[in-house]
């Protein structure tokens, strides 16, 4: 795992072909940055912002890192997530649940959980 030295000087150096967002490496795969988001950057009420606010959660006996902030949660519980992420506040089950739907359902089709380029972005639940 890079230390935060390492990646503010910008040592850190991913595989030829893929976007570096600037987010950091991935917790579950240090050789991959994240990315954006299924909704893009949102803004949090302390000035930074959240694209994923990745969970892990048990599929089939593995731990896998997947994205809380998903296209099927509700704007309530987005609105939870987006205070989580800033304050550290507990989530939600419901979005634990609707994380995990979302990663199985991804994953049989032998895609990531996370949103991947050229993948359009969400619009933002009403």
């Amino acid at each position: 795992m890079p230390s935060p030295k390492e990646l503010a000087a910008g040592l850190i150096k991913y595989a030829p072909g893929t976007v570096d967002f600037g987010h950091g490496p991935r917790f579950d795969n240090p050789d991959q940055p994240k990315a954006e988001g299924f909704f893009g950057r949102i803004p949090l009420s302390n000035g930074d912002y959240a694209t994923e606010y990745s969970v892990s959660q048990n599929i089939d006996g593995k731990n896998v890192e997947m994205p809380s902030i998903v296209p099927t949660l509700t704007k309530e519980e987005l609105g939870h997530v987006m205070r989580s992420s800033a304050t550290g506040s507990p989530l939600p089950n419901s979005v634990y649940d609707k994380s995990l739907a979302h990663a199985k359902d991804r994953i049989s089709k032998g895609q990531s959980p996370f949103w991947q380029i050229p993948e359009s972005y969400t619009p933002m639940p009403k």
